[in-house]
């Protein structure tokens, strides 16, 4: 069976989206979660429009009753942004926030790198 580009996407496949469009979803309120390793926001900069969230204890942070819950900001119907180095580390990351009861979720195309080259704030 051949999957066609114009269908839906699964319930539990995230948006590939571009940088800009994760801008304006940021804008209208989404959260950007930026997954990379913290090593990474040393060396190649951050965004302080993202909260940084480690991907090995993403439980903690988006799971109420997690050691680190992020309490409101992760609300489940709350659109979500995910951003990473590429999309293979940021679209496990989304998936993971779908099947955990994440309605809105999408990841940038292109990751941390394209965002900074599109010319989107970063520290």
């Amino acid at each position: 069976m051949s999957s066609d580009a114009s269908s839906p996407l699964s319930p539990l496949e995230p948006e590939l989206i571009s940088p800009a469009e994760a801008a304006v979803r940021v804008e209208s309120g989404a959260l950007l979660i930026d997954v990379r390793p913290e090593k990474y926001l040393e060396t190649d900069g951050s965004t302080s429009v993202a909260t940084w969230v480690d991907r090995y204890t993403m439980p903690d942070q988006f799971l109420e009753g997690g050691a680190n819950f992020l309490g409101a900001a992760v609300d489940p119907n709350r659109e979500i942004v995910v951003m990473c180095g590429s999309v293979n580390g940021s679209g496990p990351m989304a998936t993971w926030l779908l099947e955990n009861g994440h309605t809105n979720v999408s990841h940038v195309d292109g990751g941390f790198a394209a965002w900074r080259e599109a010319g989107l704030p970063t520290d």
